[in-house]
Parts: structure tokens; sequence; C-alpha cells
């Protein structure tokens, strides 16, 4: 295996995560206006500790939980600024 080749398949990851990005956040933008019709707040700290858990739960690394912990809360940070 060539660095060139380990870097044309993070590309493509690369490319696949930004996919999954952008279809996660806008089912947050969806999320978001049921919260406003419903005069809901934007943060739901129970929710975003148990998808926290649970991604945890299902690492199997190289990442440590740590590191999956803080992708999501800067996940988290970032849907929920489309929210508001």
């Amino acid at each position: 295996m060539t660095i060139e080749k380990l870097r044309r398949e993070i590309d493509a990851i690369d490319q696949q995560l930004l996919e999954l990005f952008n279809a996660r956040a806008e089912k947050a933008v969806q999320i978001g206006r049921i919260k406003t019709e419903q005069n809901l707040a934007v943060q739901d700290p129970q929710r975003e500790q148990n998808v926290v858990a649970r991604m945890i739960a299902n690492n199997s690394g190289p990442l440590s939980s740590e590191q999956v912990a803080e992708l999501y809360r800067q996940i988290f940070y970032i849907c929920r600024s489309l929210q508001s």
C-alpha cells in the first residue's frame, strides 16, 4: 500500500463523511423547525448524553472514547447553530 493510495481512500471517506454530515445537518434543521413550532429548547442535554454514550459503546477504535465524545460535541454544537 502506498501513501497515495491511502490518501485516495481517505479522500473517498471524506466525501462520504461530508454527505453524511450534511444529511445529519438537514435532519437537525427539520428538528429545529419542530422545536420552534412546539416551543421546545434547542438543546437537549439528555439526548446528547445518550448519543455520546451509544457511540462510545459502539466504538471499536482507534479513536478513544474521549475523542469520540469530542467529535460529537462539535457535531452537536454545529447542528444546534443550524436550529437557531
